[in-house]
């Protein structure tokens, strides 16, 4: 494969996956609105990090920062990409998007969704997660 072909191929598999992510944290959205929770922002971005998702519950006094991992398969992992230090990016992030607020509940929370060509997407939520799960 001469090097631009490899380039060209590189590219179009970046496009790929970032096709395939937003796809998933719109999936998690959805599944975060049909369960009962408001969107607050998307892809809210920081100097540390992105935030995929940040939701609330009604009449509830909690922000919740979700963290979506969207694979095609799980050959590669799926919720071990959220290692330590992207939680500690994710956590700084979330410190920055709460600076103007009076004291509210946070949490942290993992969706991992599997978009596989034959199936139904799987979805799996892990709520609370903190540092030492990563």
């Amino acid at each position: 494969m001469t090097a631009t072909r490899l380039c060209d191929y590189t590219i179009k598999r970046a496009r790929q996956a970032h096709q395939l992510g937003r796809r998933g944290e719109l999936f998690a959205a959805q599944y975060l609105v049909n369960n009962g929770y408001e969107i607050l922002a998307r892809n809210a971005r920081f100097p540390n990090g992105e935030i995929d998702i940040i939701v609330k519950r009604p009449h509830r006094n909690e922000r919740i920062f979700v963290e979506v991992k969207t694979r095609s398969s799980t050959a590669f992992g799926l919720a071990e990409a959220f290692d330590a230090r992207k939680f500690r990016n994710l956590r700084k992030a979330a410190m920055q998007w709460l600076a103007d607020e009076e004291y509210v509940d946070l949490r942290f929370d993992l969706i991992t969704i599997v978009f596989s060509d034959y199936q139904i997407p799987q979805l799996e939520w892990f709520q609370g997660v903190d540092q030492d799960a990563c």
